[in-house]
């Protein structure tokens, strides 16, 4: 991946996901404030029927490559 200037990021489809598993639909890596972050990003819909994106930011350590990650955030 691309070594990312302040405050910038991105994030891709994640090609191991299976359907019906806890990975993020969406993997990617950015910076703020000067350190780096894993992203995630899972697909969800709220309770009006509208699709949105959850995201998760975790710190890059030693440039090793992101842990496996299951959606922690509330529904």
């Amino acid at each position: 991946m691309n070594e990312y200037r302040d405050n910038l990021g991105a994030i891709y489809q994640n090609k191991n996901k299976v359907s019906g598993d806890n990975l993020p639909n969406l993997t990617g890596k950015g910076r703020f404030e000067g350190k780096q972050f894993w992203v995630y990003g899972f697909t969800k819909t709220g309770p009006d029927g509208e699709k949105f994106i959850s995201l998760q930011f975790r710190p890059v350590e030693g440039g090793r490559t992101p842990p496996p990650s299951v959606d922690l955030t509330d529904d």
